[in-house]
């Protein structure tokens, strides 16, 4: 990593923002994606993370919370739905 990219991530706190991140993720495996995070200057990968940010943000306010609460794996409930199963 060069100087400068190590200088802008300290500049802007990369390192406690993906701490703070992590501490209130509820999910492990989502824990795991968090720590994992690296900033990026692909401009059309920011587009679509950030088109997935404003579509949450809607969803959020439009029921005034996230409308799905998930305290264990969501990856085999995902894997039902994409097989059309119906789910409670």
């Amino acid at each position: 990593m060069s100087d400068i990219i190590k200088i802008s991530h300290r500049k802007l706190e990369i390192k406690q923002i993906i701490e703070k991140l992590s501490s209130i993720a509820i999910l492990p495996e989502v824990k795991k994606i968090i720590d994992n995070l690296e900033p990026s200057n692909n401009i059309e990968e920011l587009k679509v993370e950030l088109e997935n940010v404003d579509e949450a943000l809607r969803i959020i306010m439009r029921f005034e919370r996230a409308p799905i609460m998930i305290d264990s794996d969501f990856r085999s409930i995902l894997s039902l739905a994409f097989k059309e199963a119906k789910l409670s």
